[in-house]
């Protein structure tokens, strides 16, 4: 009940985290999901124009890990896995969802065809394994009819 209590605040605790790194902040809360099922960790991905450079189309995703105190049963930020430094320039910047399948941790993105999209409007749907490895979060591309690899 208590963890209940503190899954409530989650969007709260992130979007005052976003708040202090960025601009334009935008986050779907069902794009914070358990993993592994049952734990203590929970893993976001929010949209930010880090520095608030205040450009058309500057926004990027940023990737979070939250982890439950048993003190105090709130959640906080892992800021070693968290945020725009571990959220690479080769994540898609337009990640639509984040979500667990067959026990690992996926994200469905859109990324640009840039023989016919706009800056402002990627069409070429792409999905994932996310993995955090050597300090970074990594897109693992799986590939299939009308998915496109990740640049990673």
């Amino acid at each position: 009940q208590r963890k209940k209590e503190a899954f409530v605040k989650v969007p709260d605790v992130i979007a005052s985290y976003a708040n202090s790194i960025g601009c334009i902040f935008n986050l779907n809360p069902e794009n914070i999901v358990e993993f592994p099922e049952g734990g203590d960790k929970l893993f976001a991905v929010f949209s930010i124009d880090v520095g608030c450079s205040g450009g058309s189309n500057m926004s990027r995703p940023v990737f979070v890990e939250l982890e439950l105190s048993n003190a105090s049963m709130q959640y906080y930020i892992n800021f070693e896995h968290s945020g725009p430094s571990q959220t690479p320039m080769s994540i898609p910047q337009t990640v639509e969802k984040i979500y667990v399948k067959d026990e690992k941790l996926w994200y469905s993105a859109l990324e640009h065809d840039w023989n016919k999209d706009g800056i402002c409007c990627p069409s070429v749907p792409v999905t994932a394994e996310l993995k955090f490895e050597n300090g970074m979060w990594v897109g693992v591309p799986v590939v299939f009819p009308g998915n496109k690899k990740t640049r990673n």
